[in-house]
């Protein structure tokens, strides 16, 4: 956004600045929600999740960083696979310059730990930020936990016709019958 000879105020650690951009400055406004809560005494719910592991103390960042220090694989290029998942979360991904050249608002996103390994020996972790796979998702955090799982699930990926990422676990439930198991 470029802006001609006006004032403009921000807060900077409860302080208001106020200055007079140059003609043609290019100027982002915005805050990341992260370092905001956190301003505010506030910790962040994938970090607080990670607090409440029952792990030992020395083995939370490590979980942590098996998830931020990976290159995600994009949840596309696993469609219509079983992929075994050992645990989830979902992460946050602060403010970003796109592809288009414009700055974006940060946002959440599905993050699911495999027991697949990449070409270095690193686990993958696949990245969606679908809604849909939120709903799945979230119950499934609830039921076993954030981060890992006390044993993986197999779950096949899958891609409706509105482009929503989709799980199913592999494992039919015993209460459900289909014709073959009349």
């Amino acid at each position: 956004m470029t802006q001609t000879n006006q004032a403009v105020a921000t807060t900077n650690n409860n302080q208001l600045d106020v200055f007079e951009p140059e003609e043609g400055d290019e100027l982002i406004i915005g805050t990341d929600a992260v370092i905001e809560s956190m301003r505010n005494g506030e910790i962040p719910l994938h970090i607080e999740q990670l607090m409440k592991l029952a792990i030992p103390e020395e083995e939370k960042e490590p979980i942590l960083s098996v998830y931020l220090g990976t290159s995600y694989r994009k949840f596309d290029a696993y469609v219509n696979e079983v992929v075994e998942v050992q645990g989830a979360a979902i992460l946050y991904h602060g403010p970003y310059k796109g592809k288009d050249q414009r700055n974006h608002a940060g946002y959440y996103y599905n993050a699911l730990l495999t027991t697949l390994e990449d070409e270095k020996g690193n686990l993958i972790v696949i990245k969606s930020s679908s809604a849909s796979l939120l709903q799945h998702l979230a119950f499934k955090l609830i039921k076993d936990g954030w981060y890992i799982w006390s044993k993986p699930t197999r779950y096949r990926l899958s891609k409706g016709e509105d482009g929503s990422h989709r799980m199913t676990n592999m494992e039919r439930p015993k209460l459900l019958t289909s014709k073959k198991n009349k």
